[in-house]
Protein backbone atom coordinates (compact mmCIF):
# COMPACT_ATOMS: atom_id res chain seq x y z
CA UNK A 1 0.00 0.00 0.00
CA UNK A 2 1.20 3.55 -0.87
CA UNK A 3 1.23 5.42 2.36
CA UNK A 4 2.74 8.43 0.83
CA UNK A 5 0.81 11.87 0.08
CA UNK A 6 1.31 14.36 -2.27
CA UNK A 7 -1.25 17.12 -0.76
CA UNK A 8 -2.04 17.85 3.00
CA UNK A 9 -6.24 17.12 1.65
CA UNK A 10 -5.04 13.62 0.27
CA UNK A 11 -2.79 12.68 3.35
CA UNK A 12 -5.91 13.48 5.85
CA UNK A 13 -8.01 11.76 4.22
CA UNK A 14 -5.68 8.76 4.20
CA UNK A 15 -5.48 9.03 7.76
CA UNK A 16 -8.82 9.81 8.73
CA UNK A 17 -9.81 6.70 6.27
CA UNK A 18 -7.65 4.26 8.56
CA UNK A 19 -9.18 6.06 11.28
CA UNK A 20 -12.66 5.04 10.15
CA UNK A 21 -11.81 1.44 9.56
CA UNK A 22 -10.40 1.04 13.27
CA UNK A 23 -13.31 2.32 14.74
CA UNK A 24 -15.55 -0.16 12.78
CA UNK A 25 -13.41 -2.87 14.78
CA UNK A 26 -12.96 -0.92 17.98
CA UNK A 27 -16.20 0.56 18.63
CA UNK A 28 -14.31 2.27 21.98
CA UNK A 29 -12.07 3.76 19.75
CA UNK A 30 -12.06 7.84 19.82
CA UNK A 31 -11.74 10.84 17.05
CA UNK A 32 -11.69 14.19 17.33
CA UNK A 33 -10.34 16.99 14.70
CA UNK A 34 -9.43 20.83 15.71
CA UNK A 35 -9.57 23.19 13.48
CA UNK A 36 -6.57 26.10 13.36
CA UNK A 37 -7.91 28.47 10.99
CA UNK A 38 -6.25 31.28 9.40
CA UNK A 39 -7.71 34.65 8.18
CA UNK A 40 -9.91 33.55 5.36
CA UNK A 41 -9.08 30.06 4.73
CA UNK A 42 -10.98 27.23 6.60
CA UNK A 43 -10.08 23.58 6.15
CA UNK A 44 -6.93 22.93 8.19
CA UNK A 45 -7.04 20.48 10.90
CA UNK A 46 -5.31 18.48 13.54
CA UNK A 47 -6.88 15.04 13.73
CA UNK A 48 -7.11 12.38 16.15
CA UNK A 49 -7.83 8.78 16.74
CA UNK A 50 -7.60 7.36 20.18
CA UNK A 51 -7.39 3.05 20.84
CA UNK A 52 -8.05 2.91 24.65
CA UNK A 53 -6.40 -0.59 25.82
CA UNK A 54 -9.31 -3.72 26.55
CA UNK A 55 -7.69 -4.36 29.48
CA UNK A 56 -5.66 -2.50 32.54
CA UNK A 57 -3.22 -0.20 30.55
CA UNK A 58 -0.28 1.37 32.32
CA UNK A 59 1.28 2.50 28.81
CA UNK A 60 -0.22 5.11 26.64
CA UNK A 61 1.87 5.32 23.30
CA UNK A 62 1.26 8.76 21.65
CA UNK A 63 2.86 9.27 17.92
CA UNK A 64 2.51 13.23 16.59
CA UNK A 65 3.11 14.39 12.70
CA UNK A 66 3.58 17.50 11.36
CA UNK A 67 5.09 19.54 13.80
CA UNK A 68 7.16 20.57 11.19
CA UNK A 69 4.39 21.18 8.28
CA UNK A 70 6.13 19.81 5.47
CA UNK A 71 7.44 16.56 7.95
CA UNK A 72 3.85 15.34 8.18
CA UNK A 73 4.22 13.99 4.98
CA UNK A 74 6.29 10.99 5.95
CA UNK A 75 5.08 11.28 9.28
CA UNK A 76 1.15 10.78 8.10
CA UNK A 77 2.88 7.33 5.59
CA UNK A 78 4.07 6.42 9.15
CA UNK A 79 0.93 6.93 11.50
CA UNK A 80 -0.82 4.88 8.32
CA UNK A 81 1.67 1.92 8.54
CA UNK A 82 1.52 1.24 12.12
CA UNK A 83 -2.61 1.78 11.94
CA UNK A 84 -2.81 -0.63 8.87
CA UNK A 85 -0.21 -3.32 9.43
CA UNK A 86 -0.07 -3.41 13.18
CA UNK A 87 -3.52 -2.40 15.20
CA UNK A 88 -5.90 -3.10 12.70
CA UNK A 89 -5.21 -6.72 12.17
CA UNK A 90 -4.06 -7.60 15.54
CA UNK A 91 -6.52 -6.51 18.75
CA UNK A 92 -3.49 -8.20 20.59
CA UNK A 93 -1.59 -4.81 20.37
CA UNK A 94 -4.01 -3.20 22.49
CA UNK A 95 -4.78 -5.47 24.85
CA UNK A 96 -2.67 -3.99 27.71
CA UNK A 97 -1.35 -0.97 26.01
CA UNK A 98 -3.59 2.33 24.73
CA UNK A 99 -2.55 4.10 21.33
CA UNK A 100 -3.06 8.20 20.50
CA UNK A 101 -2.08 8.96 17.55
CA UNK A 102 -2.29 13.02 16.16
CA UNK A 103 -1.96 13.66 12.62
CA UNK A 104 -0.15 17.02 11.20
CA UNK A 105 0.41 19.29 14.43
CA UNK A 106 0.98 22.07 11.89
CA UNK A 107 -1.24 21.27 8.93
CA UNK A 108 -0.95 25.13 7.40
CA UNK A 109 2.84 23.71 6.98
CA UNK A 110 2.16 20.86 5.47
CA UNK A 111 -0.88 22.03 2.86
CA UNK A 112 2.05 24.90 2.02
CA UNK A 113 4.94 22.97 2.02
CA UNK A 114 6.41 24.79 5.09
CA UNK A 115 8.18 24.43 8.21
CA UNK A 116 6.54 26.46 9.89
CA UNK A 117 3.24 28.12 10.69
CA UNK A 118 1.19 30.95 8.89
CA UNK A 119 2.60 33.32 11.05
CA UNK A 120 6.59 32.31 10.80
CA UNK A 121 6.15 29.94 14.01
CA UNK A 122 8.40 27.09 14.22
CA UNK A 123 6.32 24.86 16.14
CA UNK A 124 9.26 23.02 18.20
CA UNK A 125 10.43 26.36 19.65
CA UNK A 126 7.04 27.38 20.96
CA UNK A 127 5.84 25.23 23.53
CA UNK A 128 6.14 25.91 27.16
CA UNK A 129 4.62 25.84 30.13
CA UNK A 130 5.07 29.83 30.72
CA UNK A 131 4.88 32.78 28.45
CA UNK A 132 8.39 33.66 29.92
CA UNK A 133 10.03 31.90 27.05
CA UNK A 134 9.49 34.66 24.59
CA UNK A 135 11.44 36.76 26.67
CA UNK A 136 14.24 34.38 25.77
CA UNK A 137 17.44 35.95 24.78
CA UNK A 138 19.85 34.73 21.94
CA UNK A 139 22.16 36.93 20.88
CA UNK A 140 24.72 35.17 19.14
CA UNK A 141 21.56 34.42 16.50
CA UNK A 142 21.60 38.81 16.21
CA UNK A 143 24.69 38.51 15.37
CA UNK A 144 24.42 35.95 12.82
CA UNK A 145 20.82 37.76 11.60
CA UNK A 146 22.30 39.55 8.26
CA UNK A 147 23.99 35.77 7.25
CA UNK A 148 20.77 34.11 7.80
CA UNK A 149 17.66 35.96 7.00
CA UNK A 150 18.81 38.47 3.86
CA UNK A 151 15.98 40.61 2.54
CA UNK A 152 15.29 41.32 -1.21
CA UNK A 153 14.27 39.30 -4.18
CA UNK A 154 15.63 36.05 -3.67
CA UNK A 155 17.70 35.52 -7.26
CA UNK A 156 19.51 32.30 -7.93
CA UNK A 157 23.18 32.99 -8.85
CA UNK A 158 26.21 30.90 -10.19
CA UNK A 159 28.62 30.11 -7.41
CA UNK A 160 25.96 31.02 -4.93
CA UNK A 161 27.04 27.89 -2.58
CA UNK A 162 30.62 28.70 -2.79
CA UNK A 163 30.03 31.70 -1.67
CA UNK A 164 27.64 30.74 1.26
CA UNK A 165 29.78 28.36 2.38
CA UNK A 166 33.19 30.84 2.22
CA UNK A 167 30.78 33.30 4.69
CA UNK A 168 29.92 30.41 6.84
CA UNK A 169 33.18 28.91 7.57
CA UNK A 170 34.37 32.71 8.14
CA UNK A 171 31.93 32.71 11.17
CA UNK A 172 32.62 29.09 12.43
CA UNK A 173 36.14 29.92 12.76
CA UNK A 174 34.93 32.93 14.81
CA UNK A 175 32.82 31.06 17.19
CA UNK A 176 33.14 28.03 16.77
CA UNK A 177 31.26 25.35 15.16
CA UNK A 178 29.18 24.12 18.52
CA UNK A 179 28.33 27.77 19.09
CA UNK A 180 27.88 28.73 15.57
CA UNK A 181 25.29 25.41 15.63
CA UNK A 182 23.55 26.38 18.90
CA UNK A 183 23.32 30.07 17.91
CA UNK A 184 21.04 28.89 14.96
CA UNK A 185 19.26 26.14 16.16
CA UNK A 186 18.35 27.18 19.61
CA UNK A 187 15.46 29.48 18.60
CA UNK A 188 14.81 33.11 18.75
CA UNK A 189 12.06 35.39 19.74
CA UNK A 190 12.76 38.32 18.20
CA UNK A 191 13.25 38.61 14.03
CA UNK A 192 9.77 37.51 12.82
CA UNK A 193 10.44 36.57 9.26
CA UNK A 194 13.84 34.98 10.64
CA UNK A 195 14.55 31.19 10.23
CA UNK A 196 13.61 29.16 13.70
CA UNK A 197 11.62 31.95 14.74
CA UNK A 198 10.07 31.27 18.06
CA UNK A 199 7.14 33.38 18.36
CA UNK A 200 5.58 36.07 20.48
CA UNK A 201 2.98 34.20 21.91
CA UNK A 202 1.86 30.81 22.43
CA UNK A 203 0.47 29.38 18.62
CA UNK A 204 -3.38 28.01 18.96
CA UNK A 205 -1.31 24.43 18.78
CA UNK A 206 -0.18 25.02 22.67
CA UNK A 207 -3.48 24.60 24.09
CA UNK A 208 -4.85 21.88 21.79
CA UNK A 209 -1.57 19.65 22.59
CA UNK A 210 -1.85 20.00 25.78
CA UNK A 211 -5.17 19.25 26.32
CA UNK A 212 -5.04 16.24 23.81
CA UNK A 213 -2.13 14.60 25.84
CA UNK A 214 -3.69 15.49 29.62
CA UNK A 215 -7.21 14.29 28.87
CA UNK A 216 -5.46 10.79 27.26
CA UNK A 217 -2.83 10.17 29.43
CA UNK A 218 -4.91 10.43 32.84
CA UNK A 219 -5.29 6.79 34.25
CA UNK A 220 -1.78 5.63 32.61
CA UNK A 221 1.17 5.85 34.47
CA UNK A 222 3.66 6.09 31.41
CA UNK A 223 3.25 8.49 28.49
CA UNK A 224 5.58 6.98 25.25
CA UNK A 225 5.83 9.48 23.30
CA UNK A 226 7.10 9.09 19.16
CA UNK A 227 7.45 12.74 17.59
CA UNK A 228 8.26 11.79 13.76
CA UNK A 229 10.41 14.63 12.06
CA UNK A 230 12.42 14.08 8.44
CA UNK A 231 15.75 16.25 7.60
CA UNK A 232 18.59 15.64 10.05
CA UNK A 233 21.06 12.84 9.61
CA UNK A 234 22.26 10.00 7.33
CA UNK A 235 19.81 9.74 4.30
CA UNK A 236 17.28 6.77 4.85
CA UNK A 237 18.77 6.02 8.51
CA UNK A 238 16.59 6.53 11.53
CA UNK A 239 18.26 8.70 13.94
CA UNK A 240 16.63 8.67 17.93
CA UNK A 241 16.75 12.09 19.33
CA UNK A 242 16.02 11.93 23.04
CA UNK A 243 16.02 15.38 25.07
CA UNK A 244 18.90 17.48 25.95
CA UNK A 245 19.08 16.42 29.27
CA UNK A 246 16.64 14.17 31.25
CA UNK A 247 16.09 15.38 34.40
CA UNK A 248 15.89 11.41 35.63
CA UNK A 249 18.48 9.00 34.98
CA UNK A 250 15.96 6.46 35.10
CA UNK A 251 14.07 7.64 31.87
CA UNK A 252 17.07 7.67 29.64
CA UNK A 253 17.09 3.99 31.01
CA UNK A 254 13.40 2.93 30.43
CA UNK A 255 14.12 4.10 26.81
CA UNK A 256 16.71 2.14 25.92
CA UNK A 257 14.98 -0.80 27.21
CA UNK A 258 11.87 0.24 24.64
CA UNK A 259 14.74 0.56 21.93
CA UNK A 260 17.43 -2.14 22.61
CA UNK A 261 18.78 -2.57 19.51
CA UNK A 262 19.28 1.60 18.62
CA UNK A 263 21.39 4.02 19.83
CA UNK A 264 19.68 7.32 21.45
CA UNK A 265 21.09 10.35 20.40
CA UNK A 266 20.91 12.40 23.26
CA UNK A 267 20.87 16.06 22.04
CA UNK A 268 22.82 17.60 25.07
CA UNK A 269 25.62 20.49 23.98
CA UNK A 270 28.33 18.38 24.92
CA UNK A 271 27.26 15.46 22.26
CA UNK A 272 29.29 17.48 19.04
CA UNK A 273 26.38 17.05 16.60
CA UNK A 274 23.13 18.12 19.06
CA UNK A 275 22.05 21.53 20.18
CA UNK A 276 19.77 22.70 23.12
CA UNK A 277 16.70 24.23 21.90
CA UNK A 278 13.90 26.09 23.64
CA UNK A 279 10.04 25.70 23.28
CA UNK A 280 9.96 21.78 22.00
CA UNK A 281 7.21 19.80 21.83
CA UNK A 282 8.10 16.84 23.60
CA UNK A 283 9.89 18.60 26.53
CA UNK A 284 7.06 20.72 27.30
CA UNK A 285 4.83 17.55 27.41
CA UNK A 286 7.25 16.00 29.27
CA UNK A 287 7.07 18.69 31.85
CA UNK A 288 3.43 19.01 32.11
CA UNK A 289 2.45 15.09 32.62
CA UNK A 290 5.24 14.63 35.01
CA UNK A 291 3.23 17.51 37.01
CA UNK A 292 0.24 14.89 36.44
CA UNK A 293 2.52 12.30 38.20
CA UNK A 294 2.69 10.48 34.59
CA UNK A 295 5.89 9.20 33.42
CA UNK A 296 7.12 10.73 29.86
CA UNK A 297 9.29 8.64 27.48
CA UNK A 298 9.68 10.80 24.94
CA UNK A 299 12.03 10.95 21.82
CA UNK A 300 11.91 11.93 18.13
CA UNK A 301 12.00 9.60 15.33
CA UNK A 302 14.37 11.57 12.50
CA UNK A 303 14.96 10.18 9.01
CA UNK A 304 17.71 11.46 7.60
CA UNK A 305 17.40 13.31 4.33
CA UNK A 306 20.47 14.90 3.50
CA UNK A 307 23.38 13.26 5.11
CA UNK A 308 23.59 16.62 6.28
CA UNK A 309 25.77 15.78 9.84
CA UNK A 310 28.40 16.66 7.56
CA UNK A 311 30.30 20.33 7.74
CA UNK A 312 29.39 20.79 4.15
CA UNK A 313 25.86 19.19 3.71
CA UNK A 314 24.45 21.13 6.63
CA UNK A 315 25.51 24.36 5.48
CA UNK A 316 23.99 23.63 2.18
CA UNK A 317 20.88 22.54 4.05
CA UNK A 318 20.95 25.61 5.93
CA UNK A 319 21.06 27.44 2.62
CA UNK A 320 18.49 25.87 1.10
CA UNK A 321 16.49 26.79 4.63
CA UNK A 322 17.59 30.59 4.08
CA UNK A 323 16.67 30.76 0.41
CA UNK A 324 12.94 29.25 0.83
CA UNK A 325 12.51 31.82 3.25
CA UNK A 326 13.52 34.73 2.04
CA UNK A 327 11.72 33.53 -0.96
CA UNK A 328 8.24 33.34 0.38
CA UNK A 329 8.65 37.08 2.61
CA UNK A 330 10.65 39.04 -0.20
CA UNK A 331 9.64 36.96 -3.80
CA UNK A 332 11.68 35.81 -6.28
CA UNK A 333 13.39 37.55 -8.65
CA UNK A 334 12.30 35.29 -11.64
CA UNK A 335 10.34 31.98 -12.02
CA UNK A 336 13.08 29.64 -12.02
CA UNK A 337 14.27 30.66 -8.66
CA UNK A 338 11.82 30.21 -6.97
CA UNK A 339 10.84 26.61 -8.82
CA UNK A 340 14.49 25.62 -8.07
CA UNK A 341 14.10 26.75 -4.16
CA UNK A 342 11.30 25.17 -3.46
CA UNK A 343 12.11 21.93 -4.98
CA UNK A 344 15.38 21.83 -2.89
CA UNK A 345 13.62 22.85 0.15
CA UNK A 346 11.01 19.84 -0.47
CA UNK A 347 13.24 17.20 -1.28
CA UNK A 348 15.45 17.90 1.92
CA UNK A 349 12.15 17.30 4.18
CA UNK A 350 10.01 14.84 2.00
CA UNK A 351 11.99 13.33 -0.92
CA UNK A 352 10.36 11.76 -3.26
CA UNK A 353 12.64 9.04 -4.12
CA UNK A 354 11.12 5.65 -3.84
CA UNK A 355 14.15 4.04 -2.14
CA UNK A 356 14.27 6.88 0.73
CA UNK A 357 10.57 6.22 1.31
CA UNK A 358 10.81 2.41 1.03
CA UNK A 359 13.95 2.33 3.80
CA UNK A 360 11.54 4.85 5.95
CA UNK A 361 8.55 2.29 6.00
CA UNK A 362 11.07 -0.99 6.14
CA UNK A 363 12.67 1.11 9.36
CA UNK A 364 9.21 2.81 11.21
CA UNK A 365 7.92 -1.45 10.63
CA UNK A 366 11.18 -2.66 12.61
CA UNK A 367 11.35 -0.42 15.29
CA UNK A 368 7.58 -0.42 16.01
CA UNK A 369 7.26 -3.79 15.80
CA UNK A 370 10.73 -4.29 18.49
CA UNK A 371 8.68 -1.55 20.43
CA UNK A 372 5.64 -3.30 20.88
CA UNK A 373 7.83 -6.76 21.68
CA UNK A 374 9.24 -4.42 24.67
CA UNK A 375 6.11 -3.20 25.84
CA UNK A 376 4.58 -6.24 25.95
CA UNK A 377 7.08 -7.75 27.97
CA UNK A 378 6.96 -4.89 30.60
CA UNK A 379 3.44 -6.01 30.92
CA UNK A 380 4.04 -9.39 31.92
Amino acid sequence: MNYFNDTYETSRKAFLNSAARLREKYPNAITDSFAIDRENEEGLFIDLIYLPATNHAENLVMVTSGVHGIEAYTGSAIQQLFLNEFILPDEKIIAHSSFLFVHSVNPYGQKYFRRVTSRNVDLNRNFALSDKLFETENQAYAELNELLNPSGLYRKKPAENLRFFLKTMRQIQKKGIKTFRQAILQGQYHHEKGIFFGGKAFEPQKTIMEQITCRFAKGHKRLVLIDLHTGYGYRGRLHLIGMDQYPNPAVLEQLRKLYPTEKIEAADKDSGDFYKISGSLFEFLFQRCTEEKVTVLPIAWEFGTFDNIKVRKSLESLRIMINENRGFHYGYANKESKKQTLEAFRQLYYPDDKKWRQQVLQKSKAVFDQLLHQLEKSNQ
